[in-house]
């Protein structure tokens, strides 16, 4: 099973934010998955919440979890929430924001 993605080729909400190459193998499927694997790929979990607050994705405190293994266990944000936080992501980074939640 091959692993291994461009990250210049993958999708991304804002050019600021990228996943750290470490982790994208882990977090998301190679193209080059078999559909029995794909099947039993663990995708992250997305929030239950239907819109949270731009403001509570972003840090001014660097990335403290660097494990791929915790990664798994946040939710990633509802797909309502996703048009704000690509709104937001321009002033985040001129204020000072260095990491997102």
């Amino acid at each position: 099973m091959s692993t291994t993605k461009s990250i210049a080729n993958l999708p991304y909400i804002h050019p600021s934010l990228c996943i750290p190459s470490p982790v994208v193998n882990y977090l998301l499927p190679d193209a080059s998955l078999s559909i029995l694997e794909f099947l039993e790929f663990k995708l992250p979990v997305i929030s239950s919440s239907k819109f949270l607050a731009p403001a509570k994705f972003f840090s001014k405190l660097k990335p403290t979890i660097t494990q791929t293994d915790l990664l798994h266990g946040i939710a990633v944000p509802s797909e309502e929430t996703l048009p704000a936080l690509r709104a937001a992501c321009k002033s985040a980074f001129i204020s000072g924001t260095v990491s997102v939640l």
